[in-house]
């Protein structure tokens, strides 16, 4: 039985996790993908121009997933803001720890894009921060958080300290408990935004 193109990709893709998450980026071999794979050398370039953008479209998949998540929170009728703000801290941890070998290689190899000019994270991390917004916002329209805050500065501060902790995970796991750190940046978070 002939695989599909699709599912052929999504091997490809998951072969490529699994070699630059033990390798790394610089030096993973196509061929060693297309041997993890199970397919022809070749297929790689059918569905792949080269090994960027294969690291290209595995951290754009996992920042637009990421960034739909938490749309869907700050619209979430049947929540109220503080709720929203939990699940958001929730996403976050989930979005590049659920998956550890592609969240370690979503965080340690980015700059290896960025190093050439390309962000595959950058229109999500507005997204995110318009979906982050829209939750203050209504936070502060029902009384919930404290008006005096710059939204958009507050969540650059807030998510870099979130991204350095899931770093320092993706980097030595059994130094950050990860439920912890969850629970205290849950805390943190809503404590600063009710502060008066």
């Amino acid at each position: 039985m002939r695989t599909k193109p699709d599912e052929k990709a999504r091997k490809i893709l998951q072969a490529a996790v699994e070699i630059f998450a033990q390798k790394g980026y610089q030096q993973a071999k196509i061929s060693e993908i297309a041997k993890k794979a199970g397919v022809a050398h070749g297929s790689v370039y059918t569905y792949y121009k080269n090994k960027e953008e294969l690291l290209y479209q595995m951290i754009s998949a996992v920042w637009k997933q990421f960034s739909q998540k938490l749309h869907e929170i700050s619209k979430a009728a049947d929540l109220d803001p503080l709720q929203k703000i939990r699940k958001m801290v929730d996403a976050t941890f989930d979005a590049f720890t659920g998956n550890p070998q592609l969240g370690f290689v979503v965080i340690k190899e980015h700059n290896e894009l960025r190093k050439k000019g390309i962000d595959a994270s950058k229109e999500e991390y507005l997204h995110l921060t318009k979906s982050f917004c829209r939750v203050y916002e209504q936070g502060v329209a029902e009384g919930f958080f404290n008006p005096g805050i710059k939204c958009e500065t507050y969540f650059h501060f807030v998510f870099g300290g979130l991204y350095h902790i899931i770093h320092r995970w993706a980097y030595a796991p059994p130094s950050i408990d990860l439920e912890e750190a969850r629970e205290q940046v849950q805390h943190y978070v809503q404590q600063s935004l009710l502060g008066g």
